[in-house]
């Protein structure tokens, strides 16, 4: 029988060791810390991380932003980045983060599904996700009227201004990347210098024009400013705990070296066009990651300018009914009606649960059905994910996984993110990704 005693006579002491970090700025590898990109065309940036301990996930991407004056109101879409790649790797090729294509748009389903309501509350404007005004919030679509009324809190989606010049200040947190190793609230140290390289998204992609600062919709216009990014830099949270980092160095150091589960998201696009059955399938193995811990997809217009990021799938306006398979095998017992019944907010509220998805309609603006192969067992009461937790499907073994739409008679860009785990292992031998 263990005997426990009482804790008013336990007198042991203990040595507690913390991380502390401070913000070093490095600058992009060219030494350009101003960056304009057209209206047709993204700039890439480059920078190194150096061979220190840092945490990627409170480390953040600091610019000025300026568009010139325009006739009309210039529209700059939050509540997403603004690269339409990133990457995270080494310089022999072994990738930690491969989004190459539509960071943009990941980072906007992401952002919405897995950002905590604290998150939300707790976000700035020069944050790319923070709470739009208490009276409505502006989106493509929705006109002057906006998204919502003081009933509940929603996110921004829009930055604007009177018609004239545009100039605001973005500080990115690079745990902005939901579900990926920036999202990884833990010291690291890799043995190598590392490379981040960042696409800036072209400036027809990131904002627009319109007629008047109040209405999104009327007399929209691609943008036809270039748009300048001016002081940039990457504010990079370097481990300052002698203790920590004495720590990290004996493990890399070793054989065995020091491990940690990460995040590795693949993101796939089909243009379809217009039919009113459309349907996806894709084959997973061990190319995307060890495990499966879930796939989301959504259903993006085939547009521009206002509406590029347009998913609303109110009434069901784009997805009138779905299901989804794994290996032929059901995954729904029964078609979910979202034109008629809602049964996608009733498939999904528990997923929702303390998130910045408050309701059925926000989750129908932000519109996107996810299967998820743990059960939410890695999720903490609060929202927060717990990096620590292996699970999902194998993947040692392929997957053949397929999603069957009934929808508007509307060509659309289908969207899918799969989300993997990877083991990242660094050692004396260097880094490996399994």
């Amino acid at each position: 029988m263990e005997r426990k005693i009482d804790p008013t006579l336990q007198y042991e002491q203990s040595e507690i060791t913390n991380s502390s970090y401070s913000h070093s700025k490095i600058v992009p590898l060219s030494g350009q810390q101003t960056i304009t990109v057209t209206p047709d065309s993204g700039v890439d940036t480059t920078w190194e991380l150096p061979v220190q301990s840092y945490n990627l996930s409170r480390s953040y991407i600091y610019a000025k932003v300026s568009i010139p004056a325009n006739a009309k109101a210039h529209f700059y879409h939050t509540g997403c980045l603004p690269f339409s790649s990133v990457q995270i790797f080494t310089r022999t090729g072994n990738y930690m983060l491969n989004l190459q294509e539509n960071a943009h748009k990941y980072s906007r389903v992401c952002l919405t599904a897995d950002s905590t309501a604290e998150q939300l509350e707790h976000g700035s404007s020069e944050n790319p996700f923070y709470v739009a005004g208490e009276d409505k919030a502006l989106v493509g679509g929705k006109g002057s009227a906006g998204s919502v009324g003081a009933k509940y809190r929603e996110q921004a989606y829009l930055k604007t201004a009177a018609p004239g010049a545009l100039e605001f200040t973005l500080q990115i947190p690079l745990s902005a990347l939901k579900n990926t190793i920036c999202d990884i609230d833990r010291s690291i140290l890799m043995g190598e210098i590392v490379v981040m390289k960042i696409k800036w998204a072209r400036g027809k992609d990131i904002s627009f024009l319109a007629t008047a600062e109040t209405d999104p919709d009327s007399g929209v216009a691609d943008q036809a400013e270039n748009i300048t990014y001016s002081e940039v830099g990457l504010y990079l949270a370097i481990e300052r705990s002698a203790a920590v980092v004495e720590a990290l160095q004996a493990q890399i150091s070793s054989e065995s070296g020091f491990s940690i589960l990460c995040p590795f998201p693949t993101v796939y696009t089909n243009s379809i066009q217009a039919s009113t059955r459309q349907n996806i399938s894709l084959r997973l193995n061990k190319s995307n990651a060890s495990a499966l811990k879930s796939i989301k997809h959504t259903v993006f217009g085939q547009t521009t300018n206002n509406l590029f990021f347009d998913r609303d799938n109110a009434g069901g306006s784009k997805v009138e009914k779905y299901y989804s398979n794994i290996n032929n095998q059901r995954l729904q017992e029964q078609t979910i009606d979202v034109k008629n019944n809602d049964d996608d907010w009733w498939y999904l509220k528990k997923r929702y649960q303390n998130t910045s998805v408050y309701n059925n309609a926000i989750h129908k603006l932000n519109w996107m059905h996810e299967d998820n192969f743990v059960d939410y067992a890695d999720r903490f009461r609060d929202g927060e994910v717990d990096r620590s937790a292996y699970g999902g499907l194998d993947l040692n073994s392929e997957l053949r996984v397929d999603i069957y739409y009934e929808t508007a008679n509307t060509a659309f860009d289908h969207f899918t993110i799969v989300d993997g785990i990877k083991v990242l292992n660094v050692n004396n031998r260097g880094i490996v990704l399994v």
